[in-house]
């Protein structure tokens, strides 16, 4: 997941840096708020994951059934 988060951020970047340029091509504009998106949610997945994990190294952390 961080691989494809790092993707995203490096295709942002190099999209933000065409359209300070102002040589952003059709449909470039609308890529950038879809990449926004991705991110959102793959740094969601990435807390969920994180809190997940801590909480069940966390002693007492069980529940009992």
């Amino acid at each position: 997941m961080l691989h494809k988060i790092a993707m995203l951020v490096n295709e942002r970047h190099e999209l933000l840096q065409k359209a300070q340029r102002f040589e952003l091509e059709d449909g470039q504009q609308a890529r950038i708020k879809d990449i926004n998106t991705e991110l959102d949610h793959a740094w969601d997945m990435v807390r969920r994951y994180r809190a997940r994990r801590e909480n069940s190294l966390k002693p007492g952390s069980a529940k009992a059934a």
